[in-house]
């Protein structure tokens, strides 16, 4: 009798939690398809670009942005410019295009790209 009893107890016990999703696995904050992405995106205006080099694989672009962007914000400028269509390919950041204008070097920061490597941070 002790056994009927205890067998009809599992049976609801399983059965209540089935129907109220106790058995589903919950998502952790640990799970990378729930922690959402950061949004590295900032305004930006290109104010000049230009290939170079003998075989004008290179190519070079002159950019308007914030003066405090962040490194992330500068490195998603320099994905959005950069297609993998040039081996080479460099973006100068400035603060004003007056700056640019007068021929000056870049005064936020400059990201160079060089054949398949990594892009490489200058300020």
């Amino acid at each position: 009798m002790k056994t009927r009893w205890f067998t009809a107890l599992v049976v609801v016990i399983f059965t209540f939690m089935a129907l109220a999703g106790c058995t589903k696995e919950a998502k952790h904050a640990s799970d990378p398809a729930a922690a959402p992405t950061p949004d590295y995106s900032i305004p930006y205006e290109v104010i000049n670009d230009q290939d170079y080099g003998t075989d004008l694989k290179n190519h070079s672009f002159r950019v308007m942005a914030a003066a405090d962007a962040s490194d992330n914000q500068l490195l998603w400028v320099f994905n959005k410019l950069d297609n993998n269509k040039w081996r080479d390919v460099i973006v100068w950041f400035y603060k004003d295009k007056a700056t640019v204008n007068a021929g000056d070097p870049y005064n936020i920061a400059m990201i160079k790209r060089t054949g398949d490597g990594v892009p490489e941070i200058t300020k």
